[in-house]
């Protein structure tokens, strides 16, 4: 939702959305890269191949995304949305390696998805070798590298076009370089939530948020707010953490975060692609401030309409293809 109000104050800042309060909602995604640390890491742990893993992970991400794709081209057909990259190359959205195929997302939000597969293939590698175990000796190595990677390219990007070039080109393939913290804390709160906190687990973290606050210019994205801004909303993003693997988030607990947290991911697929597109249709005929409110509702209304008849009745019928007919001897066990 922040990330949504984030991108409609951007279209439609000075109006009913007035960026310099909303512009925060960028750190939503910060948010939901340390989610993921904490599920994927769970979910792993608990799959008995890396063949189920996967499969929950395509089940989970790839056919809402690709309803998404078919919303963004007729998007496109109907409003000629001025978002949109014409004569992008679709297989690389389609296959979600925009990089791998040097082409820009169909719709800019997509960016982090990729992101998202790079974190799958490495936590993949790491329980292939067998590190889950020493998981926190990872995440130190993993939080050095990062720091030396992204800190030589600050001391050297006026000095050494050549290393700026080299690390922008590896950013694009493997972002985790610069987005590894926010996965690595994620990590680390789920260690809290299981089995409490050690001296070296408030490093981590300690060390997690300040290489956040490095990266935050070099990280590939666009920066809207200064250091001190960017601490205090890590600050808050973290006490939410805390809040949750302390177990005294009642507040998270109110039903109506529970549709939002039902409907958060195809809303972030579509807010962008119909949302702003409809939103700037409407501008023309009735005021700003309006088509912006209309904008918000269409986006919520179509995700919603997303979640419950498309995206959990293709989750059921994908798990009994993929447990009947792929699995049987799982089903066999079962029963």
């Amino acid at each position: 939702m922040s990330v949504c109000f984030f991108h409609f104050a951007l279209e439609f800042s000075n109006s009913i959305l007035p960026f310099k309060y909303f512009k925060y909602g960028s750190t939503g995604v910060d948010l939901f890269f340390m989610i993921s640390g904490f599920v994927i890491f769970m979910s792993i742990g608990s799959s008995k191949s890396l063949g189920d893993f996967w499969f929950h992970r395509f089940n989970r991400l790839f056919p809402s995304y690709w309803l998404s794709i078919f919303i963004a081209l007729g998007t496109i057909y109907l409003f000629s949305a001025t978002y949109a990259i014409h004569g992008v190359n679709l297989l690389g959205n389609i296959l979600m390696i925009q990089p791998i195929f040097r082409t820009k997302c169909l719709v800019a939000a997509y960016w982090t998805l990729y992101v998202e597969l790079c974190f799958y293939v490495f936590i993949s590698i790491i329980w292939r070798i067998k590190l889950m175990g020493k998981i926190e000796l990872v995440i130190w190595l993993g939080m050095f590298l990062e720091l030396i990677i992204n800190g030589l390219y600050s001391m050297l990007e006026i000095k050494s076009p050549g290393y700026v070039r080299l690390f922008i080109i590896t950013r694009n393939i493997m972002p985790l370089i610069t987005y590894f913290g926010f996965f690595a804390a994620g990590i680390i709160y789920y260690k809290v939530y299981t089995s409490g906190w050690t001296f070296g687990r408030i490093i981590i973290l300690i060390i997690s948020a300040l290489s956040v606050i490095l990266t935050d210019d070099i990280s590939g994205r666009v920066s809207f707010f200064s250091i001190p801004e960017r601490i205090i909303c890590e600050v808050f993003i973290n006490a939410l953490f805390i809040l949750v693997v302390t177990r005294k988030g009642r507040l998270l607990k109110a039903k109506w975060l529970y549709f939002a947290g039902a409907i958060s991911y195809p809303l972030y697929l579509v807010h962008e692609s119909i949302g702003i597109a409809t939103s700037r249709y409407f501008a023309a005929s009735i005021n700003r401030p309006l088509s912006a409110i209309l904008g918000i509702i269409i986006s919520i209304l179509v995700a919603t309409i997303i979640t419950y008849l498309f995206e959990k009745p293709v989750h059921k019928w994908l798990k009994n293809l993929y447990f009947r007919k792929i699995k049987p001897e799982l089903l066999v066990s079962k029963v």
